[in-house]
């Protein structure tokens, strides 16, 4: 997420009890946010950062804060108490990067096909795939880059169709991710499955929230297995007009 929409989020959620746990791009100046005046994590009691790894994801400045060091960092993190009651309410997570590293290779890779199968001069390499993410949602991002760079010679000339175009490509890389996630070549990052047992054990609401077809979430979240993801709300896809990084999903 991008910093700007995290600040936005904890305005609107600072006293809601809700705890974001996301990937994204922030400021590698962090004197920066003490300078706007904005503390994120005073506000919405964000997973303690300094306790969790965090690993380059795609482009300079993205984190993803995803994996505890150890088991008592959702209970030692989290804890929102407003005059001494316990506030925490709710655990939302991000689907790309956070509960799966699905952006480089299954994402990614399914769009590249689905340009293959139309018989579209575009690739995606790592490298430039990790600038396109600053556009949230698929078709978004595939309207804005072509709008950037120019559209490939096999699409159409007029605005409606090429509007028909996108959403088909859609369509189909979500078919064609979803193939990929069915082969395990994806799997769930290592501590997911513990600190969605420890949520749902405390009695916390689960939840993920993301730009990404609600289909193609879906996907990831079975692969927490059945009894978890029966409990895990998810908000996704296109039920909002407007997508990350407006925090209209929250």
């Amino acid at each position: 997420l991008v910093y700007g929409a995290f600040c936005e989020v904890a305005r609107r959620m600072s006293t809601a009890g809700f705890v974001v746990v996301g990937s994204g791009c922030v400021p590698e100046n962090r004197n920066s946010l003490r300078r706007r005046g904005e503390n994120f994590r005073s506000r919405v009691g964000v997973l303690n950062a300094s306790a969790w790894k965090t690993r380059s994801v795609l482009g300079a400045g993205c984190i993803s804060h995803a994996v505890p060091r150890d088991r008592s960092v959702l209970k030692n993190s989290v804890s929102m108490k407003i005059g001494g009651v316990d506030m925490m309410q709710a655990l939302i997570f991000d689907c790309d990067g956070v509960l799966a590293e699905t952006e480089k290779e299954a994402h990614r890779t399914a769009f590249n096909e689905a340009f293959t199968e139309r018989g579209l001069e575009t690739d995606w390499t790592p490298a430039l795939y990790g600038e396109l993410l600053k556009t949230g949602g698929g078709k978004e991002r595939m309207t804005k880059h072509w709008t950037t760079v120019g559209w490939p010679a096999a699409a159409p000339s007029e605005d409606d169709a090429r509007k028909e175009l996108v959403k088909a490509l859609h369509k189909r890389k979500t078919e064609l991710f979803m193939e990929l996630i069915g082969t395990g070549r994806v799997p769930l990052r290592e501590g997911i499955v513990r600190i969605v047992d420890e949520a749902l054990s405390a009695g916390l609401k689960v939840a993920v929230c993301s730009t990404s077809n609600e289909l193609a979430v879906g996907r990831i979240v079975d692969l927490l297995g059945e009894e978890r993801a029966s409990q895990i709300r998810i908000f996704a896809g296109d039920i909002v007009e407007r997508k990350k990084p407006s925090p209209d999903i929250y």
